[in-house]
């Protein structure tokens, strides 16, 4: 059965390459590669009818950008060869004949790329866009004399944004948050009532829209400040203070010890342990608002404190080694708001809770001494080897640099 196609008829492609190599100028070491990229963008092949730029492309060493004037002409010339073969009686619904041969033809008389002139001369219609562009950038020459389709940062509903923009400035100004669920309500109110229901179902709101708005109006998503909060030059002493702790303690002890390594020092992977507290509250996103790049300060109104409060603390504790079956050795563990430290919680609900999971409670849901004592014993010595020497980093939460906590 035949395939219509036969291997045989076909040059080796490889062989065509390592002919055209073997005929290329010799490079040698610490010479210019300017003389085989000439090569290989000139070479034709040869007679088997394959280049190098077929088999491997080599391109134009560099972009070029061309004006309007350059587009207006090839337009122009393009126009003037199809009116022709429509008055000789050619068929130019084809897009290879007439239409193809003025490809050729703009071509070799303006330098021009095929594929810039089929994307320049193409209907507005059929999607063209350059058509229009061009003739608005002849018509008014006061104009840029380059410009490129699709970029730039257009604004599609600029009196929306305008209003939208003051709106926000405004609510900032009085520290309310600006969310951007809100920001999106809020284009949408506007939109109707400038343009109605149809500018309205039309805007689509997408993420990209949101990234050029903010970009427009120099916008950007930023926390609430803290005017105690220190510089980070004022805090490096002390960060290089703690490290410097830390390398000695690691590097301390006696190397025949079971576990010592010569890269991890006295705590192999296994033995590292990383705890950390956050705060979980009913409305997560409450320290997060659109603001005006630049400031200094981000205030906050807090409006509805009740949902910022928190209502648990999570405590992650992450083994820098995990066990055989890939899961880390300590559980997750959340401390719960309880006057009477869970006492009053019946059993029922208590065993229906994931065993995963450790519970705790304290009076206001945080991880004070005596409930960081509790989870070192109830949940980190469980979790880990009794036989082998750890060390659990922590930050300075007074809970977690007092002495029962550290011993």
């Amino acid at each position: 059965m035949s395939t219509g196609y036969e291997p045989a008829d076909q040059p080796n492609i490889a062989n065509v390459l390592l002919n055209q190599a073997s005929a290329a100028p010799a490079i040698t070491e610490g010479a210019d590669a300017e003389g085989l990229l000439d090569y290989c963008s000139e070479s034709d092949g040869g007679d088997d009818g394959y280049s190098l730029r077929q088999v491997g492309r080599c391109g134009q060493k560099r972009r070029q950008s061309h004006s309007f004037a350059v587009k207006n002409r090839v337009i122009t010339r393009y126009d003037e060869l199809l009116a022709a073969a429509i008055e000789a009686k050619l068929d130019v619904s084809d897009g290879s004949g007439p239409k193809s041969s003025a490809y050729d033809t703009i071509e070799s008389e303006l330098g021009v790329s095929q594929g810039n002139i089929v994307k320049w001369v193409k209907p507005v219609g059929e999607g063209g866009q350059w058509r229009e562009k061009v003739a608005d950038a002849i018509a008014k020459p006061g104009r840029k004399k380059k410009l490129r389709l699709g970029g730039g940062d257009k604004c599609k509903w600029p009196e929306m944004e305008k209003v939208l923009a003051l709106t926000i400035i405004k609510r900032r100004e009085q520290g309310f948050k600006v969310r951007t669920a809100w920001l999106l309500r809020k284009a949408r109110q506007i939109l109707k009532d400038l343009g109605g229901c149809s500018a309205e179902l039309e805007f689509k709101g997408s993420r990209s829209w949101i990234k050029g708005f903010a970009r427009r109006n120099r916008l950007s998503l930023r926390r609430g400040t803290n005017h105690k909060m220190k510089s980070a030059a004022a805090r490096l002493p002390k960060l290089w203070r703690f490290h410097k702790g830390l390398r000695t303690l690691i590097h301390s002890g006696s190397p025949t010890a079971n576990q010592w390594s010569r890269k991890y020092g006295r705590y192999p992977p296994k033995c590292r342990f990383n705890v950390d507290q956050v705060p979980l509250a009913f409305d997560m996103g409450a320290g997060v608002t659109w603001d005006v790049k630049g400031k200094k300060r981000c205030w906050i109104e807090k409006y509805m404190a009740d949902m910022e409060k928190r209502f648990c603390t999570l405590q992650v504790c992450i083994c820098m080694e995990p066990n055989q079956q890939g899961k880390q050795p300590i559980k997750m563990c959340t401390v719960f708001r309880s006057a009477s430290k869970g006492k009053r919680i019946k059993k029922a609900e208590k065993d229906r809770y994931d065993k995963r999971v450790a519970v705790l409670w304290q009076k206001k849901a945080w991880v004070d001494r005596e409930a960081c004592l509790e989870w070192c014993q109830q949940v980190f010595r469980r979790g880990t080897s009794r036989s082998d020497d750890k060390i659990l980093l922590m930050d300075n939460l007074d809970a977690q640099v007092h002495e029962g906590c550290t011993n």
